[in-house]
């Protein structure tokens, strides 16, 4: 599934349901060179935005399933139809509380993921995106490539996640052309945690939650001795990872230590 998803050009359309509402899109993936390409249209609302991204996975299909592993009981619940195609049904239930569980919908045939569900440690779905049409026409990519990113443990920026759920690794960062923001991305291999900083003059907002399906979202703030940043931490993962990981954010830069994390 992992490698299908790489490698196989596709188009379709897609239902993505949450909170009770639906909505559906437009979908297309294709390789460039070292680059994975997707394409989202909405179709049932406001279509003049258009969301294309780059995607990477920081290790091969073997290792990454090998890693998943330690993270997460799989099952095979067995067999349904998706799209017109049969497929075969994977649970995946989280070994600790920091992540959620995976319902996975693989067609038989290209194994490629064609429904995916979000859902509690209690199995209650909190979000699903579904194929509800597929053309494979595209054909598959070249088979030598390749699209990876490095993970690593430093951050050249400084920051630092030291406290974060297990399997949790910094797999990118980013300075903002201006310097004005830092942004470091933590992942297991399913689940990513966005940590966006931002140095400001005071603490504009007060530290707050809020979440939207399964995607929660954490503000909060970091003292250093010389300055003061909001720090904005995004993922699909429960709230208390995002707790945690905010309470282990530390700055080790060359010009200042980090004091303390709060508003």
């Amino acid at each position: 599934m992992i490698e299908a998803q790489r490698e196989q050009g596709y188009q379709g359309a897609l239902a993505y349901e949450r909170n009770g509402a639906l909505s559906t899109f437009s979908v297309s993936s294709r390789t460039n060179d070292d680059s994975l390409l997707q394409s989202l249209q909405p179709l049932n609302r406001d279509a003049s935005s258009r969301l294309v991204f780059n995607g990477c996975s920081p290790e091969s299909g073997d290792v990454l399933a090998a890693r998943l592993a330690q993270l997460y009981n799989f099952y095979i619940t067995g067999e349904s139809r998706v799209a017109g195609r049969q497929v075969h049904e994977l649970l995946l239930l989280p070994l600790d509380p920091y992540r959620y569980g995976y319902g996975f919908s693989i067609d038989k045939d290209s194994l490629l993921m064609l429904r995916s569900v979000v859902m509690t440690t209690q199995r209650e779905p909190i979000e699903r995106i579904e194929f509800v049409s597929l053309d494979l026409s595209g054909g598959t990519s070249p088979s030598n490539a390749q699209v990876s990113c490095e993970p690593g443990e430093d951050s050249e920026t400084g920051w630092s996640v030291a406290e974060r759920p297990p399997g949790f690794d910094l797999v990118d960062e980013q300075i903002s052309h201006d310097d004005s923001g830092i942004t470091l991305v933590y992942s297991d291999g399913l689940s990513n945690v966005s940590v966006l900083l931002n140095p400001v003059e005071n603490a504009e907002f007060p530290s707050l939650t809020t979440h939207l399906g399964a995607t929660n979202v954490l503000l909060t703030y970091a003292r250093t001795l010389e300055s003061l940043h909001r720090v904005t931490l995004i993922g699909e993962v429960p709230m208390r990872s995002l707790e945690l990981m905010a309470s282990g954010l530390q700055y080790n830069g060359p010009s200042e230590q980090q004091d303390e994390t709060g508003p």
